[in-house]
């Protein structure tokens, strides 16, 4: 556990901790194989004995994929969607003035879901990838903020390319 932490409020003050707190993670991670179907799995549990260390109940994260090889077994390819969740929870604050974050009463964040659609390719040495990440962005109506007044990312497409040079 921790022992007298210091944190700072919502005044930018620092403030320390007479109580003990502790923050538990219980991780539960599993990948399946059905053929061409390979869906991932992460989970995560927390718990803070404090408000001061604010954490989400639950964290998940599925990853519903098809992956094969396709030319020969010269092209692995992996298409699929890739959504996260975040439970409700305290969210902290921060000032970029002072360059820390705070502890703020009231500010809950959480509870939405984020999706990214993607394909990875890869022949040989070379690999690129397309993801159009927080495609889901549009059904919420509201912009995903963990921090107040800091959005995350809107919708916005990805691209990338991988090349191992071998010797």
């Amino acid at each position: 556990g921790l022992n007298s932490f210091v944190w700072f409020n919502e005044q930018v003050q620092p403030q320390q901790s007479a109580d003990p707190a502790m923050v538990l993670r219980a991780v539960l991670q599993s990948r399946w194989n059905f053929g061409v179907f390979k869906p991932r799995i992460n989970v995560h549990l927390n718990y803070s004995s404090s408000n001061r260390l604010p954490v989400p109940l639950a964290m998940c994260q599925l990853d519903l994929g098809i992956e094969a090889l396709l030319f020969k077994k010269n092209l692995n390819l992996r298409a699929g969607i890739d959504a996260s969740y975040l439970s409700d929870f305290q969210s902290m604050g921060y000032s970029p003035s002072a360059d820390r974050f705070l502890v703020l009463t009231g500010s809950t964040r959480g509870n939405f879901v984020m999706a990214d659609v993607y394909i990875n390719a890869r022949i040989k040495s070379v690999g690129f990838f397309v993801r159009l990440r927080n495609a889901a962005q549009e059904l919420s109506g509201n912009p995903y903020m963990l921090l107040p007044g800091y959005p995350l990312r809107d919708r916005y497409l990805q691209l990338g390319l991988v090349w191992g040079f071998v010797n």
